[in-house]
């Protein structure tokens, strides 16, 4: 009823419906005021507008003529300005050489990784995983497969683009700005998901300058030399929607919960007379 009242309001002639042009007009009309019936509905009017009788509301989003530009916007969706985006980043899984793809361990880290995930708690909406463009075997890849297969998301595989790659700060000249990219591309995955979570697997080097493009002070280079977090290692960064963009808010160390798993899982090879990893079995 309220939108017939909109439209006869705009316009009082009565259009016969034999004639089907000028019906189709009333048609259009009618969706017109639909669609800026929901635009006014969603937009949140600022305490600070003046729209006091007799003047013009201050408020632009009051303003029509710029409303159906903000319909279907989801960062206009985004009202609520304490919302929290959350990323998890994680290393690639175990791997023998510096070029190769994941080894057996690797690939049960991948798999125990998936139900780690499928916890309600931290079930990522979207998926990103590093590209190596060619310079090795594509392991963050491998990595996220399991988990993406388990809970059926596509993995964003396109960061960094091609000729953005970098593995060591002595040859790249800003190496930082080789995320960039991809740190804008998961703030957007947060718009998209209105805060996530998004799970992101990273190329070791690489976290340090993805996390200092997330906005954590300090960043810290990945924790190598130790089994207990060399792969085992997670960061958490939190971010706070502040009604324009995502601003960064906090930053945890977490784990896997999986330390040392090669080691382990030789050990209990070895407790059953096996060797691990077994690459072959002859009768």
């Amino acid at each position: 009823q309220l939108l017939i009242k909109s439209a006869r309001s705009a316009d009082r002639t009565v259009i016969p419906i034999s004639d089907c042009m000028a019906f189709r007009q009333r048609l259009a009309a009618l969706a017109s005021c639909a669609l800026l019936f929901l635009a006014q509905s969603s937009i949140e009017v600022s305490a600070e507008a003046s729209c006091s009788a007799g003047e013009a509301c201050s408020n632009p989003d009051l303003d029509d003529s710029s409303l159906l530009s903000k319909i279907g916007s989801p960062v206009r969706r985004l009202r609520d300005k304490s919302l929290t985006g959350r990323i998890y980043i994680v290393r690639h899984a175990e791997r023998t050489t510096d070029a190769s793809c994941l080894n057996a361990t690797g690939w049960i880290r991948a798999g125990n990784l998936s139900s780690f995930f499928l916890n309600d708690a931290v079930r990522p909406k979207k998926m990103f995983a590093y590209n190596y463009n060619g310079f090795a075997c594509e392991r963050c890849l491998q990595t996220a497969l399991p988990t993406a297969t388990a809970l059926q998301l596509d993995v964003v595989h396109d960061y960094p683009p091609k000729g953005y790659n970098c593995f060591s700060p002595v040859f790249c000249k800003h190496p930082a700005k080789k995320d960039k990219a991809a740190a804008a591309a998961m703030k957007a995955a947060l718009t998209e998901t209105s805060g996530g979570p998004v799970l992101t697997v990273w190329e070791s080097l690489n976290t340090q300058w993805l996390l200092a493009e997330l906005g954590v002070p300090d960043a810290p280079m990945w924790p190598y030399g130790t089994c207990e977090l060399e792969y085992n290692r997670m960061y958490q960064v939190d971010l706070l929607w502040t009604g324009d963009e995502w601003a960064y808010s906090s930053y945890a160390n977490l784990t896997e919960d999986m330390p040392c798993l090669e080691e382990r899982l030789s050990a209990t090879a070895a407790s059953a007379n096996l060797t691990w990893p077994q690459e072959s079995y002859t009768l």
